[in-house]
């Protein structure tokens, strides 16, 4: 069965914290590819040390009803068929991650997988 063309977004609505999650896997020596006007793109594509990973950046100070997913974003992660998705709701978060792909690009060209 095909499936449906996503939906282009006008204007897509951005967590309050989005620029500063970005500005820190960038002065991490992180790549980032905005996708948030594309439908079921999420927020945006993190390249670190050779691995790419989907992020969908959500604001952490925000209580937890106001940071859970939409429809079309639990669509992406449970359907998505590469590298599962992850969600960054702080600084921390964002250091964190960087960090975990770094390990994870040194353990493969180590020849070891965790």
């Amino acid at each position: 069965m095909p499936r449906p063309t996503p939906k282009v977004r006008q204007r897509a609505k951005r967590d309050a914290n989005h620029n500063e999650i970005v500005d820190t896997f960038l002065g991490l020596g992180g790549t980032w590819q905005e996708l948030t006007g594309i439908g079921g793109a999420l927020d945006g594509l993190l390249g670190v040390a050779g691995i790419d990973q989907r992020v969908e950046i959500k604001d952490g100070d925000k209580v937890a009803s106001k940071r859970r997913l939409t429809e079309d974003e639990e669509r992406v992660f449970q359907e998505w068929r590469g590298r599962p998705p992850v969600v960054v709701e702080t600084i921390e978060q964002a250091i964190d991650l960087v960090n975990t792909l770094r390990r994870e690009s040194n353990a493969i060209s180590n020849g070891s997988r965790k």
